[in-house]
């Protein structure tokens, strides 16, 4: 059989296609790399812009003096600095009123991602208000996770057009809010938000690469005729097609742990590991998971890696069917990037819940993990990453056996 599954994985390998996907995705993780890094900007204490990876030196070195918990005392002293900074006449400008450059970069910029934070909490849901750091008064600090427990429950409280939550589907939400470990941690973590942020497109890149790469699979044994041939041997209905399904397995995984180890080591290289025990609040404030940076960005990677392989078996299921490499690529294609242009529903609660399963919309790791989307599923709430779980691994195997069938009952001509 292994003589069979190697002789498989030569022919895909072989294939002109195959190392042209590889070659794409190695090309725009370059390319999106070279974009995070080049369009970071920082002030610097002069007042001056800095770009590039001396303002990621830069925000690695304001961030690290507030790294650790994040308590109501570091929240009460970047509240205080704030204050001082606007009371201060010499910090503003003469014309604007507003403050200097200068003084933006010495005073305010360092303390910008936890008041970021503090604006996000205390403005009203679905608002993002700049003027709400000059009304903050340093003993509001104490009742920042108090705040942000409101701010949940404001969000659960909402009117929606689509449905409002449920009281079991609040009761659900809040006690799931009740595990997340406060005071939340902080660090410098731009390099894991950037990770993630890009996570789903190059999850997006490697499923259409394995597609190109498993379409010629069942369907160039027709286009060349060698159905007549594989088809009549002894094993050509059996070991042949397990063989077939076995190399495009051990394909698809490769391809995804090379692609996916070289992003992250390319990202990591450039940022540092910096900031991965970070809570996830850090980058998405009312997230209701109790997780670090590092435990999301393992749990949207063994998704994708769940949604890429049921990608391969829909694909072999095609290319057994349709005949030809070309037919299967497109209709994977549109499985695969349609779904980016389908609307969320302002009236239909049931089918913004499908349009958040399928692949374009569950491989966005920052998205499934940040919405308050449950599944109410034999008595039982289940979280959407649970969902899409449950999902993509029956889709791995439930295609399996129609590629199977539709190449034993070919009729060769």
């Amino acid at each position: 059989m292994w003589m069979l599954v190697r002789f498989e994985l030569i022919k895909m390998g072989k294939r002109v296609s195959a190392a042209a996907a590889f070659a794409g995705i190695l090309l725009y993780i370059a390319i999106m790399a070279v974009g995070f890094v080049t369009g970071e900007s920082r002030v610097d204490e002069h007042g001056a812009d800095v770009t590039g990876f001396a303002a990621i030196s830069l925000a690695k070195e304001h961030t690290g003096r507030w790294e650790g918990e994040l308590t109501a005392e570091k929240l009460a002293a970047v509240i205080e600095n704030s204050r001082r900074t606007y009371a201060d006449s010499a910090n503003l400008s003469a014309e604007l009123q507003e403050l200097t450059n200068e003084a933006y970069g010495r005073h305010i910029q360092p303390n910008r991602e936890i008041e970021a934070l503090l604006i996000r909490t205390y403005s009203p849901p679905g608002t993002y208000d700049y003027r709400m750091m000059r009304a903050l008064e340093a003993s509001d600090a104490g009742q920042f996770y108090e705040q942000h427990r409101e701010k949940v429950r404001a969000i659960l409280d909402m009117d929606y057009t689509y449905g409002s939550f449920s009281e079991q589907e609040k009761a659900f939400w809040l006690d799931r809010y009740g595990q997340i470990s406060v005071p939340f941690q902080f660090a410098y973590s731009d390099g894991w938000e950037r990770l993630l942020r890009g996570l789903f497109t190059v999850i997006l890149v490697i499923a259409f690469a394995v597609c190109i790469s498993v379409a010629p699979v069942f369907a160039s044994e027709y286009q060349s005729g060698m159905d007549a041939i594989v088809l009549t041997t002894r094993h050509g209905k059996g070991k042949a097609i397990t063989a077939k399904i076995a190399a495009s397995f051990l394909a698809a995984t490769l391809l995804y742990a090379l692609s996916i180890s070289l992003y992250t080591a390319v990202m990591l290289i450039c940022y540092g590991m910096t900031g991965w025990d970070a809570s996830l609040q850090m980058i998405l404030l009312t997230a209701p998971h109790d997780l670090t940076l590092l435990e999301t960005y393992l749990l949207g990677v063994g998704l994708g890696y769940a949604i890429v392989l049921a990608i391969m078996s829909i694909t072999l299921a095609l290319s057994s069917s349709l005949k030809t490499s070309f037919a299967t690529i497109i209709t994977g294609a549109l499985l695969l990037f349609v779904p980016l242009f389908l609307p969320s529903s302002k009236s239909s609660a049931l089918w913004n819940e499908g349009l958040a399963l399928l692949p374009a919309k569950a491989m966005d790791t920052l998205q499934v993990h940040g919405v308050y989307e449950v599944y109410p599923v034999f008595g039982g709430l289940y979280t959407l990453p649970v969902m899409i779980g449950i999902v993509y691994l029956a889709a791995v195997w439930c295609p399996l056996p129609l590629a199977r069938i539709a190449f034993r009952r070919h009729q060769v001509h």
